[in-house]
């Protein structure tokens, strides 16, 4: 979304949604996608068939260009783990995925960094 056909489309909206995504694919990877739509995120990906999505969090933005500049933000500050390959989203926005949860926000990937430490009792 970088062009300024983009930018125009959401300056121009009253509101707009910011999302955030969990992404697997058919192959068992996991990526992180965020967005943004004029319509709301279950719309906007009613159409993918291969990967699951997982919406994480999403935030209405008023005006939408809001929504435009905070995810230019943060593909920016997160460049360094934004995914490079071929598409892996049948509807497109290959290009805003990362290859982590640069959010923080996935309790999924939390407990997978951090799996619950078994506690036991201690011999005297």
């Amino acid at each position: 979304h970088c062009n300024a056909g983009w930018m125009e489309r959401y300056r121009n909206a009253p509101k707009a949604w910011l999302y955030y995504l969990r992404v697997e694919t058919p192959d068992g990877r996991i990526f992180y996608k965020i967005g943004v739509t004029l319509k709301s995120t279950k719309r906007r990906w009613a159409g993918e068939g291969g990967a699951v999505l997982t919406r994480i969090m999403e935030w209405e933005e008023t005006p939408g260009e809001k929504a435009w500049i905070k995810e230019q933000a943060i593909l920016a500050r997160h460049k360094q783990s934004r995914y490079q390959g071929p598409p892996v989203l049948e509807e497109g926005g290959s290009t805003e995925l990362f290859t982590r949860d640069v959010m923080g926000l996935d309790k999924k990937s939390f407990a997978r960094a951090f799996p619950p430490k078994k506690v036991g009792k201690k011999a005297a």
